[in-house]
């Protein structure tokens, strides 16, 4: 019961607009840290498909190579 008093005359004494600013930088906050994770997620992706791309291509120059040699 103390501690609840305590709170809400805590709260009495902070202006409600400190509590709605506080709330909306929160807000922008993780909308600004999801799209650094969604940038950072878009790299890793971008980079996944072109070392996939960069072992098809040593596949393919292995495959040459082999003709060459039988040819």
């Amino acid at each position: 019961m103390e501690s609840n008093k305590f709170i809400l005359s805590f709260k009495e004494k902070i202006p409600d607009s400190v509590f709605l600013l506080s709330a909306l930088g929160f807000s922008f906050i993780t909308m600004y840290l999801g799209d650094i994770y969604k940038e950072k997620f878009r790299l890793l992706l971008k980079q996944a498909k072109l070392e996939g791309k960069q072992d098809l291509l040593a596949q393919i120059k292995n495959v040459l190579e082999n003709k060459k040699n039988k040819g």
